[in-house]
C-alpha cells in the first residue's frame, strides 16, 4: 500500500473557495465522530453500523474533493482504503495530511477580497455582483456566512424547510468564479415581498454586495402588485438597522418578544416605492381578520 509520504500531491487547477473548504471540513469532522464511536463501541451490532456509516462519509469526503476538480484525491483514495482494510489507526495521520493541503487563505474559511483576481468594476467604479436564484449547491456557502454574521443562525433544516415552500425564494451574490459572498431569503405576500434572512460576508461589507441584493429586489416592485418590502431586525442589530435606514427603510413598528432564542423585540422596517394598492389593503385587511380570529380563539 502506497504511504502517506508517498502520495503525489499536485497543486489543484482552480483556487479553492470558501465553501470548499467549509464542506470538507465538517465532512472530516464527521469521520473523526465515527472513529471516536467505533473505537469506543465494543458492541459488534453497533461497530457495524458505525464501519458503515464511515465508509460512507469517507466516499463522500472522496466524492467531493473530485468533483471540485482538485488533485488531492490520492490523499483521498488512500483514505478510503484504510477504511475498507480497516486500518483506523493511519486514519488520523492521513486526515491532518488532507488538511494541510488547504491552502492557508481559505482554512478560516472564506475567500477575502484581496485574495481574489482583479476585482471586477463597471464604468462608475462599483464592484460588480452577479445576482441569481439561490439553488441547492449553494446551501454550504450560505451556511458559512449565516454562521459568521449571526449568534442564532439558521440551521441547514431551516433553510430548507423555508425554500421548500413555494412562497419563499432565495438569492446569491457572487463575484467573480461563482464565491458566493452574500444571500437574502424572501417570502412571496400579495402585494410585497418580506425579507426573511439576509446576510453578507463580513469581509465584503461595506461594498456594496448587500446593497446590489436589495436593489434587485427594488426593481421587482411594481404599482399595480407588489408595492413595497418589509422585515423584522433585532433590537440589538444596529449596524443592519443602520444599513436599511441608508437604503430608504423607515421604521414602522416593535413587535414584542418576536424572536424565540432570545426572547428579543423587532423593529418592523419597510422600504416603500409605490402608494397603496387594492391588494395591499386586502392583505391588510386579511392580516386584520386573522389576528382578531386569533384573539378570539385565546379568550
Amino acid at each position: 500500500m502506497q504511504s502517506l509520504q508517498e502520495s503525489p500531491l499536485p497543486e489543484n487547477e482552480q483556487p479553492w473557495r470558501a465553501g470548499d473548504y467549509y464542506v470538507t471540513n465538517i465532512t472530516i469532522s464527521e469521520i473523526r465522530a465515527s472513529l471516536a464511536a467505533l473505537s469506543s463501541d465494543k458492541n459488534q451490532l453497533s461497530a457495524f453500523a458505525a464501519s458503515k456509516v464511515l465508509r460512507s462519509q469517507v466516499q463522500d469526503l472522496h466524492s467531493y474533493i473530485v468533483r471540485y476538480g482538485s488533485k488531492r484525491a490520492a490523499i483521498t483514495k488512500l483514505i478510503r482504503e484504510l477504511v475498507t482494510t480497516k486500518q483506523y489507526d493511519q486514519l488520523q495521520p492521513a486526515l491532518v495530511h488532507l488538511e494541510q493541503t488547504i491552502p492557508q487563505y481559505v482554512r478560516e474559511p472564506a475567500l477575502h477580497p484581496s485574495h481574489t483576481t482583479k476585482l471586477s468594476r463597471s464604468p462608475e467604479g462599483k464592484i460588480r455582483y452577479h445576482i441569481r436564484w439561490m439553488i441547492r449547491h449553494d446551501l454550504p456557502y450560505v451556511l458559512h456566512i449565516s454562521g459568521r454574521s449571526f449568534d442564532w443562525d439558521w440551521s441547514e433544516n431551516d433553510f430548507l424547510q423555508c425554500l421548500r415552500q413555494r412562497d419563499c425564494i432565495g438569492m446569491v451574490a457572487e463575484h467573480g468564479c461563482s464565491n458566493i459572498v452574500g444571500y437574502m431569503i424572501y417570502q412571496l405576500k400579495k402585494a410585497k415581498f418580506h425579507i426573511l434572512n439576509f446576510a453578507v460576508h463580513p469581509a465584503w461589507r461595506r461594498m456594496n454586495v448587500g446593497g446590489a441584493m436589495v436593489e434587485k429586489l427594488v426593481a421587482m416592485l411594481d404599482n399595480r402588485r407588489r408595492t413595497r418590502l418589509t422585515m423584522e431586525i433585532r433590537e440589538s442589530n444596529l449596524p443592519g438597522q443602520s444599513f436599511f435606514r441608508k437604503k430608504e427603510f423607515a421604521a414602522t413598528g416593535v413587535t414584542r418578544n418576536f424572536y424565540d432564542d432570545t426572547g428579543e423585540d423587532a423593529y418592523r422596517m419597510q422600504y416603500r416605492a409605490y402608494p397603496p394598492n387594492e391588494l395591499e389593503l386586502q392583505e391588510e385587511q386579511e392580516g386584520n381578520q386573522y389576528v382578531n380570529d386569533e384573539n378570539g380563539d385565546r379568550s
